[in-house]
């Protein structure tokens, strides 16, 4: 407590620098975080599967549609009437609906877990970016088991599976929202770890005392 005493007093960012040393406990303790299943090596991996449009709504040339979770390869199969995935691989292919009905050509990728943004099993589906056709698609999506992702989720779930850590999760957002190009700029070395690698120094000299 005195340790964290003198932090605050001093260091301004003592506020990130303990939510980071928190959640990283709890993510390695006693369970890890309510409503996630833990599994070895502190992983935390949620049982259902999201998806939702990566791109902006809108009328647009191209639209993204991300899905993770356990069962995103199996939709992704579905959707595109095939019987398996390669992993990596930008496959051209037709996607359709529960009854059969073409929705879109496009092209689909897989990522299989732990190499995906969010260490969980991604399918990435890149179609025409009308809003009618991301939505047949979302539908279809959740026809299939998958549910609508929370604003940010994606990000959350790459932090809570050791992909990014707090401070790289926060400049997620502070990169997309930048308007500058300074802050467009700091926040992508926070994202590569500058920030972290700081933080992880400092916290390793408090702890040794």
């Amino acid at each position: 407590p005195i340790v964290f005493s003198v932090f605050f007093f001093f260091f301004p960012a003592g506020l990130v620098l303990s939510g980071w040393l928190i959640t990283s406990y709890l993510l390695r303790n006693n369970g890890g975080l309510p409503g996630l299943s833990r599994v070895k090596h502190g992983r935390m991996y949620p049982s259902d599967t999201i998806v939702a449009t990566s791109t902006a709504q809108g009328k647009a040339g191209i639209g993204v549609l991300r899905l993770s979770g356990p069962i995103a390869a199996q939709i992704g199969m579905c959707l595109s009437r095939r019987k398996q995935l390669k992993t990596r691989v930008a496959t051209s292919s037709s996607f359709y609906d529960q009854k059969g009905a073409k929705i879109d050509n496009g092209i689909l990728i897989f990522f299989k877990h732990p190499s995906s943004y969010t260490g969980e099993d991604v399918v990435e589906i890149q179609g025409h970016g009308g809003i009618v056709v991301q939505k047949l698609l979302l539908s279809s999506c959740a026809e299939l088991g998958a549910r609508l992702a929370e604003p940010g989720e994606f990000t959350k779930r790459a932090f809570l599976n050791g992909k990014i850590d707090l401070l790289q999760a926060e400049n997620v957002q502070q990169l997309i929202s930048a308007s500058t190009e300074r802050a467009a700029r700091s926040a992508m070395r926070s994202l590569e770890g500058e920030g972290s690698t700081q933080l992880r120094a400092i916290s390793e000299r408090l702890t040794s005392l």
